[in-house]
C-alpha cells in the first residue's frame, strides 16, 4: 500500500508523463486486442473440424482456353460423382451435399421458412465428424433429419427431440423424423449446417430440387496424400476441357471464388497487413513507455537511495519498480477493455467484429495473449531500472543524475523509424485498399443488380433509361420483370403455375436455356414460354396452344424449389424490378452512376442478386474502414511517441536552452537548433528503416492485380509530420521558460 501511495504522489508530480504512458498503452492494447479478435476469426475459418485439413471439396475447372468467366464450379453431376466414387476406392470418403433454401418446415412449435437446409449422404457424419450428444437412431432410414443443438431447442423446445416428426414442404410435403442432434458449428464456417436430411433422389425431386447435381465433400483417409489423390483423379477422370481438383476445407475462405457457392471469402494479405500494423503500433507504444520511464526514474533517485540505506536489497527494489510498472500497465489494459466493451455496438456496426463474446472466460487464447502483452509491457523498463538498482546509495542521493544518453539516442532512432514506417505504411495501405475497392478483382466477371421499378414509368421512359445506361462502359445489359429468377412467388389463378411478366430481353439477360421451341419474336405478344416443371403440371393443357418454347429449369441455380413457371411479355405497369448486369471492375463507381441517374425516378435502392458477392463488397468496405482506423491510431501513437521524444530532449537540454535564453537568443533560433539536432537522428532512422519499409511495401503491392503504387510524397509527408510535431513542442517548451523556470533550469546538474 505504501508503494502505491508513493507511486500516486510521483504520478501527480509528473501528470503529463503518466498520462502519456497510460493513454498510449491503452490505445495499443485496444488496437492489438481488436485486430487479434478479427484475425483469430479470419484465420480459423473451418479449422474447428477434427483433422480439418483432411476434409476436401471437389471442384470442377473449365480448362477451355476460349472460356470467359469463372472457371471454377462446385456443381458436380451425379454421373461424375459415381465415377469419382468408383475410382477413389477407400482413400477418399465422399458425401454429396445439396443446399436448399426457402423450404417451409412444420413442427409442433409452428411453421417457419428456412434457408440452408442440406441434403447429404449418410457419410456426412464421418466426413465432417459431427459431434452428437447421443448415438444416432435409425439414421439409415429413408426420411431422417439431423439437427443442430440450437435448432432443436428452437423448434422443439428441447435439446434431444430424437424420434419426433417434422414436415418439409416444397413442391410436395414430406414427413421426417429426427435421428440425432449435433453440436452447433461455430460462426466461422463455410457450410452453416443446421438441418441435414438424407440425400434421396426421389424425395429431393418431390420437394422440387434437382438430385442430379450437388456439391461433393470428402475426407482423406489416414496415409492418403491429397496431391497424389488429385493426380490420380486427373489421370482417371479424362473429360474434354474439364479438370478436377481437391480443395482443403480450411482453404475455402482465403481461396478463389467458385461459381454457385455460398461461402464467404476473406483477403489473406490484407488481414496479415492489419496484424503487422497492430504489431508496429504496439512496438511503438512499448518503446514510448520505456522512453517515458527514463524520464521518471531520475526523479525517484532519492527515494531509491533512502530505500537502500534502510536495507532494501536489489531484489526488493526490482520488485517495487516492476510492481509499479505492472500497475500502470494493468490500468492501461483495463481502460482498453472498458473502451472496447463500451463501444462494442459501434465496433460491430462499423467493422462487423463482435468483441463481447471474445472476453468470455472460455476464450483462453485471447486471455493468454493479453496476459503475455501485459507481462511484456510490465518488464520492458527493467533494463533502464537496473542502473538505478545497482547504483550505490551515495550515488542515488548525490546531485549527479543518472542519465541514459546512448540508450536515448538508440531508442530515439528506433521510435522515429517505427513512427515513419507506420505513417508511410498506413498511407500506402489505406490507398491500396481504397484503390482495390475500385479496381479489384480486375477480372472480367459480371454481376446482376436490381432496383424497384418506379410507378408510372412508361415504356418509352424505360427504353430511354436502358439506352442511357447501356452507353456506360461497365453496364452490359438492362431488363425489367415482375419477379427475379430466385424470388418468384405469384401464382396464376386456379392453377399451380407461377406467372412472371417480363421484358423481351429477360431470357437472354438471365441466360435461360431453351429445351425446345424458340424465344419470343417481335409479334409474340400473346405467346408464352414455360419451364420444364410447368409442362408436367396438371392444368398446363390450357397453355399448350400458346406455348412457343420450353426453357430448362433454373430454380436450383438459386438453391430454390423448381417451380412451374410461365413467362409472358408484360406491360411496364406489371414490372416490379429493373435488373442491370454490370462488370465487377469499378463496380462501386458504376453503382454510384446508377444511383445518381435513377434518383429522378424515385427510390434508388440498389441490391445484388448474388448475396455472396455483396458480402464480399461489404467485407472489402470493412477492411477499408479497419485500415482507416488503424491509420489514424498509428498517427496518434506516432504523435505521442514523437512528443515524448521531444519532451525528453527538451528536459535533457533545459540548462543549455536556459543559457541561450539568458544570453539573448531568440525563441526561433533555439527551436531551429533543436530541430536540426533532431533531424540528424531522423536521417539515421530513415537510412535504417527506409529501405526496409520500402521493400516491404513494394513486395506487398505485388500481390494485387492493380497496385496503387508507392509515392515519393509518402516519406516526405511522414518527415514533415514528425518535424512539425518537434517544432511545435520545442517552441512551447522555449516560450514556457519564465524567469523563475530559467533560474531552476540553470541550477540543474550537468
Amino acid at each position: 500500500m505504501q508503494n502505491l501511495t508513493l507511486l500516486h504522489r510521483h504520478a501527480l508530480s509528473n501528470k503529463d508523463i503518466y498520462f502519456l504512458k497510460i493513454v498510449t498503452l491503452a490505445i495499443a492494447f485496444a488496437s492489438s486486442i481488436l485486430v487479434l479478435v478479427f484475425a483469430w476469426g479470419e484465420f480459423n475459418y473451418d479449422v474447428f473440424h477434427a483433422d480439418a485439413s483432411s476434409i476436401v471439396r471437389i471442384l470442377k475447372r473449365n480448362e477451355d482456353s476460349s472460356f470467359q468467366g469463372n472457371r471454377l464450379s462446385d456443381k458436380i453431376s451425379r454421373t461424375t460423382f459415381e465415377s469419382i466414387h468408383s475410382v477413389v476406392n477407400d482413400g477418399l470418403l465422399l458425401s454429396r451435399v445439396k443446399r436448399m433454401d426457402q423450404l417451409l418446415i412444420h413442427t409442433d412449435k409452428g411453421e417457419v421458412i428456412v434457408d440452408h437446409v442440406y441434403a447429404a449422404d449418410t457419410n456426412i457424419t464421418s466426413v465432417f465428424r459431427l459431434d452428437f450428444k447421443e448415438p444416432l437412431k435409425n439414421s439409415d432410414s429413408r426420411r431422417t433429419v439431423l439437427l443442430s443443438n440450437s435448432i432443436a431447442l428452437k423448434w422443439f423446445g428441447q435439446t434431444n427431440p430424437t424420434g419426433q416428426k417434422m414436415i418439409l414442404q416444397g413442391n410436395d410435403t414430406l414427413t421426417y423424423r429426427v435421428a440425432g442432434v449435433f453440436a452447433d458449428f461455430p460462426v466461422y464456417t463455410s457450410e452453416r449446417m443446421e438441418v441435414v436430411i438424407n440425400y434421396d433422389s426421389i424425395d429431393l425431386g418431390r420437394l422440387g430440387f434437382n438430385p442430379d447435381e450437388s456439391r461433393v465433400y470428402g475426407r482423406l483417409q489416414q496415409g492418403v496424400n491429397a496431391i497424389q489423390m488429385e493426380e490420380h483423379l486427373r489421370e482417371v477422370m479424362k473429360e474434354q476441357n474439364i479438370g478436377y481438383r481437391l480443395q482443403p476445407l480450411p482453404a475455402i475462405y482465403f481461396g478463389p471464388r467458385v461459381e454457385g457457392e455460398g461461402a464467404k471469402h476473406g483477403d489473406y494479405y490484407s488481414v496479415l497487413i492489419l496484424v503487422c500494423i497492430a504489431g508496429f503500433i504496439f512496438l511503438l507504444a512499448l518503446t514510448h513507455f520505456i522512453n517515458l520511464t527514463t524520464l521518471t526514474l531520475p526523479g525517484r533517485s532519492k527515494e531509491l537511495g533512502i530505500r537502500k540505506i534502510a536495507g532494501g536489497t536489489p531484489w526488493h527494489l526490482s520488485s517495487v519498480l516492476l510492481s509499479e510498472s505492472f500497475y500502470v500497465s494493468f490500468i492501461a489494459l483495463l481502460i482498453a477493455i472498458v473502451l472496447l466493451l463500451s463501444f462494442s455496438h459501434r465496433i460491430e456496426a462499423q467493422l462487423a467484429i463482435d468483441i463481447v463474446p471474445a472476453f468470455r472466460h472460455d476464450n483462453a487464447v485471447l486471455w493468454i495473449v493479453m496476459t503475455g502483452l501485459l507481462v511484456l509491457v510490465g518488464i520492458s523498463p527493467l533494463w533502464t531500472s537496473v542502473r538505478f538498482i545497482k547504483a550505490s546509495a551515495g550515488r542515488l542521493l548525490s546531485t549527479d543524475a543518472i542519465t541514459f544518453p546512448r540508450f536515448k539516442r538508440n531508442i530515439t532512432i528506433i521510435q522515429l523509424g517505427i513512427s515513419i514506417s507506420l505513417i508511410m505504411a498506413g498511407m500506402v495501405i489505406e490507398r491500396q485498399i481504397s484503390y482495390s475497392l475500385i479496381k479489384e478483382p480486375g477480372l472480367n466477371y459480371d454481376q446482376v443488380v436490381y432496383l424497384n421499378y418506379p410507378e408510372g414509368m412508361s415504356a418509352p421512359s424505360f427504353h430511354q433509361l436502358r439506352t442511357q445506361w447501356k452507353r456506360h462502359p461497365n453496364i452490359l445489359d438492362v431488363t425489367a420483370a415482375s419477379a427475379l429468377p430466385g424470388q418468384i412467388q405469384s401464382k396464376e389463378l386456379d392453377t399451380r403455375l407461377y406467372a412472371v411478366g417480363i421484358d423481351f430481353t429477360y431470357p437472354e439477360f438471365f441466360n435461360l436455356q431453351l429445351a425446345k421451341g424458340r424465344w419470343y419474336g417481335p409479334n409474340d405478344v400473346d405467346s408464352l414460354v414455360v419451364n420444364e416443371a410447368a409442362v408436367v403440371q396438371p392444368g398446363y393443357d390450357a397453355y399448350r396452344g400458346r406455348t412457343i418454347g420450353v426453357i430448362r429449369n433454373f430454380g436450383n441455380d438459386y438453391h430454390q424449389v423448381e417451380k412451374p413457371i410461365v413467362l409472358r411479355i408484360a406491360k411496364p405497369e406489371a414490372y416490379h424490378f429493373i435488373c442491370v448486369r454490370v462488370l465487377e471492375v469499378d463496380i462501386r463507381k458504376t453503382m454510384d452512376y446508377l444511383h445518381r441517374s435513377f434518383e429522378t425516378y424515385g427510390d434508388a435502392s440498389i441490391s445484388f442478386m448474388n448475396r455472396s458477392f455483396e458480402d464480399s463488397l461489404n467485407y472489402e468496405d470493412r477492411l477499408n474502414r479497419f485500415s482507416g482506423v488503424l491509420t489514424v491510431v498509428s498517427a496518434v501513437v506516432a504523435c505521442f511517441a514523437i512528443y515524448s521524444l521531444s519532451l525528453s530532449r527538451a528536459r535533457d537540454q533545459m540548462k543549455q536552452i536556459a543559457l541561450r535564453k539568458v544570453m539573448g537568443a531568440g525563441s526561433g533560433s533555439i527551436v531551429r537548433l533543436l530541430i536540426w539536432e533532431f533531424i540528424q537522428q531522423l536521417m539515421i532512422a530513415i537510412l535504417i528503416f527506409g529501405p526496409c519499409i520500402y521493400l516491404f511495401l513494394k513486395e506487398w503491392l505485388r500481390n494485387f492485380v492493380y497496385a496503387a503504387g508507392f509515392s515519393w510524397a509518402d516519406p516526405l509527408i511522414s518527415l514533415a509530420y514528425c518535424v512539425s510535431i518537434v517544432a511545435v513542442i520545442s517552441l512551447v517548451q522555449v516560450i514556457g521558460l519564465s524567469k523563475g523556470s530559467l533560474v531552476n533550469a540553470l541550477k540543474q546538474p550537468g
